[in-house]
This record gives C-alpha cells, sequence and structure tokens, in this order.
C-alpha cells in the first residue's frame, strides 16, 4: 500500500519506473526531478491524439502550476493542470508547447 511520499520515491527512482525530467516553476529556475512519464494515445470525436500526463513526488519545495515548463526527453510541454491524489502523487496533465 503506498502511505505517503517515501513509497512513491521508490516508483519515481530512475532505476525502476521514473526517469529524470527538468521542471521549471513560474518564476524560478530549473531543477531536475524524478518522474514518471506516460504519453497514452486516446480517440476524441473519431480523431486520434496523445495525453501525456506526468506523475511526481508531492514533496518538491514548490507547488506545480498552470503554466509551468516541463521537459522530458527533449521535448518542452506547459503543465496544463495539477491534480494531486491525497497520497503525495501530484499528476500533471501536459501539453505539447
Amino acid at each position: 500500500m503506498i502511505e505517503g511520499p517515501e513509497d512513491w520515491a521508490t516508483f519515481m527512482d530512475p532505476a525502476v519506473f521514473g526517469e529524470v525530467v527538468s521542471y521549471t516553476p513560474a518564476g524560478l529556475g530549473a531543477r531536475d526531478l524524478p518522474a514518471i512519464f506516460t504519453a497514452a494515445s486516446a480517440e476524441v470525436a473519431g480523431t486520434s491524439t496523445v495525453s501525456p500526463v506526468l506523475a511526481i513526488g508531492g514533496v518538491l519545495g514548490f507547488t506545480p502550476a498552470p503554466d509551468d515548463v516541463v521537459t522530458v526527453r527533449g521535448v518542452e510541454y506547459r503543465v496544463a493542470d495539477d491534480q494531486p491524489d491525497g497520497t503525495g502523487l501530484v499528476r500533471l496533465i501536459l501539453e505539447r508547447v
């Protein structure tokens, strides 16, 4: 059972499921964070689309917010929505810049 930030850190570890991404909060400098990136495809109104999501640990020293910038595998994304889940995980819904 996931009980808090320490448990999520195991999943975020780049040696397990995670990878290192560059995160730039509005008004602050870029920082490297361990995260889990998924870019699931979906069909919306008959059109295929990709819905990129970044899962990060909630103890960051800043609060993720819309318009923050994330670079994953050399591709830049904008945070469209942040969704804390109450267990220490924050899902960030991304839009490609």
